[in-house]
């Protein structure tokens, strides 16, 4: 008689292996072979079945490769920021909380309500961003045959309250002169025009034509002109006189593109302590709300509704700009 295997889901009924897996609550079998089949045999078969339940994508981590995998080629082909990709990698990455809590469940058998002690038992804002993630990845999983359900839905998230800090005119400039040129030039740059860092630090010299400053937007993927004022122009001659390496406008001295990680450190060590700090960020904020024109702020942030610059960017610290009514009654 052969001597009987004894591995990991096998189990041996009438001289027949069988290999089990409960999803869903339901037990499934799937033949292996006989008991006087072929060793290699055997172990072919099993091995063929242990790989196929290992990929299959009701887990996290096989879906979330697969998802990562489709999502990397909406990057390629423009329509989503390489950042945000980044950001969802690092959510759904092995050792990240998501994996931690719900790897070694079947996606089906998750409740709306554990989705909820997911929300409530982590840090408010980043648990909001790793639902959302979870979200997306499951409603894509579901609408491939992957998954049936997708318990995020009706879960309500944390409240947020959006950033108010708002930089004044003085704490600019005691900020921006305790700064390196290279710092300046980007302080500048993003008041001048409202982009964000990361599309500041890809600016090159070549975007920057007799006619206008050229930018693709990472986040969105459209391109937006500049026209040149004297301001403008003057930051770009100013990094280009000053630091005659490099291609890019934003560098570092050795003429070296700064890493976002990096430029954030070099800001924080030579922030001043008597200001309430902000971060370089809030500057995009300041310009939006510098033009006291909400429309305008919202058309230079290419947002597509001006609700979004209302909420996340319009600052109130100074207070609305109305302009009184054009009449008298008496």
């Amino acid at each position: 008689m052969s001597k009987i295997l004894k591995l990991p889901h096998l189990s041996l009924k009438k001289r027949t292996y069988w290999h089990s897996v409960t999803r869903n609550k339901e037990r499934i079998w799937t033949k292996v072979g006989m008991v006087d089949d072929p060793l290699d045999t055997l172990l072919d078969k099993y091995n063929e079945i242990m790989a196929d339940n290992a990929e299959r994508k009701d887990r996290l981590q096989p879906l979330a490769r697969a998802w990562l995998a489709y999502r990397l080629g909406e990057v390629e082909d423009g329509l989503l920021a390489q950042k945000t990709w980044h950001e969802y990698r690092k959510m759904l990455a092995p050792h990240a909380r998501l994996t931690k809590v719900f790897g070694n469940r079947h996606l089906d058998s998750i409740k709306p309500y554990e989705i909820q002690d997911y929300l409530d038992s982590g840090k408010r804002y980043q648990s909001n961003r790793e639902i959302a993630c979870l979200s997306a990845m499951l409603g894509w999983g579901r609408n491939r045959g992957h998954i049936e359900n997708n318990p995020t839905i009706g879960v309500k998230r944390n409240s947020e309250k959006g950033r108010t800090r708002y930089v004044t005119d003085d704490e600019y400039k005691a900020v921006y002169n305790c700064q390196p040129q290279s710092i300046q030039n980007l302080m500048d740059i993003i008041f001048l025009t409202g982009l964000r860092v990361g599309d500041v630090l890809n600016l090159r010299f070549a975007d920057c034509t007799d006619e206008w400053v050229t930018v693709n937007e990472s986040k969105t993927g459209k391109q937006v002109r500049f026209i040149w004022t004297e301001e403008l122009l003057e930051v770009v001659e100013r990094s280009r006189k000053t630091q005659p390496i490099g291609e890019y406008v934003v560098r570092r001295e050795d003429g070296k593109p700064y890493k976002h990680r990096h430029l954030a450190k070099v800001f924080r060590d030579n922030f001043p302590g008597e200001i309430e700090s902000f971060m370089l960020k809030d500057l995009r904020a300041k310009h939006a709300t510098d033009r006291d024109d909400p429309v305008m702020a919202s058309y230079a942030l290419g947002h597509s509704s001006s609700a979004i610059t209302q909420k996340h960017y319009l600052r109130s610290a100074r207070g609305r700009l109305v302009s009184p009514l054009g009449k008298k009654l008496a």
